[in-house]
């Protein structure tokens, strides 16, 4: 009896694999970007690459650059960065990249979580995430505050900036440079106090993994400079290539890839 008990249960597990059954079934968009999260960080190692570009108020993409990331241990994080001319530019600087923590942020954030069935299917669930607009407003003034105070940090005291001068010229550099620093600080006050963001992402999910293949990260930032209502844009794609040295991809979700990864 035992015996027929096992295989019936046998029988029954194949027959659910049969019909296409998912652990991603019945579960509601914010349980599956939870799920989601929760995967990529239990991940030992993973790899990653991706391109982040700012869009002007004629919709021109400016200063786009490319990086490729891999996270070991869980959390140590190692990215390069290149030029769109192919160049190296370093090892990311300040543009840390943290997939995790970005997923981590999504969850946590005020958002509206929606499936987007026309791109949805079997295999992949792509996720439609509108993040609360005063939520998102703040964390870019947040962000550009802190790096605005990085900028401001870099005294003109710096031998590499005033290399080859003395005396008049020096003290005359310097001037300058404060007058500067401080007429960019106020405009930089006057553009965070009418700042809007609205941000909104597409989380591509591997549906019998509930792993992310794919994260496209968009926000609009419209302000007030000059006199003047601005518009621009802040666009940051990532697509997971594998992990624990497994290939992130399916057959059918590589097919699907944006033209930016093709």
């Amino acid at each position: 009896m035992k015996g027929l008990h096992i295989g019936a249960l046998c029988l029954l597990g194949c027959s659910i694999l049969a019909g296409g059954c998912s652990i991603a079934d019945n579960r509601t968009p914010e349980e599956l970007l939870s799920l989601a999260a929760a995967g990529l960080s239990g991940k030992d190692r993973y790899v990653f690459e991706g391109k982040s570009a700012f869009i002007d108020g004629g919709g021109v993409q400016k200063g786009a650059v490319s990086f490729q990331g891999s996270v070991t241990g869980h959390s140590r994080l190692k990215m390069e960065t290149y030029s769109e001319e192919g160049g190296k530019t370093g090892d990311a600087g300040d543009m840390q990249m943290d997939p995790s923590g970005l997923l981590r942020r999504l969850r946590e954030a005020k958002k509206t979580v929606t499936v987007d069935p026309a791109r949805s299917d079997e295999n992949i669930t792509v996720l439609h995430i509108e993040l609360d607009p005063e939520q998102s407003t703040r964390e870019w003034k947040r962000r550009m505050q802190s790096e605005w105070a990085s900028v401001a940090s870099r005294k003109a005291q710096n031998e590499k900036m005033y290399a080859g001068l003395s005396g008049p010229l020096k003290r005359k550099f310097i001037q300058e440079w404060n007058r500067e620093l401080n007429l960019s600080g106020r405009e930089l006050e006057r553009m965070l106090d009418s700042l809007h963001v609205m941000s909104a992402c597409e989380l591509t999910i591997d549906r019998t993994r509930l792993l992310p293949l794919q994260i496209a990260e968009t926000s609009t930032l419209d302000y007030e400079s000059a006199g003047m209502r601005r518009k621009e844009g802040k666009t940051t794609d990532i697509r997971f290539v594998s992990f624990d040295g497994i290939e992130a991809q399916t057959v059918h979700a590589a097919r699907k890839r944006d033209t930016m990864f093709r």
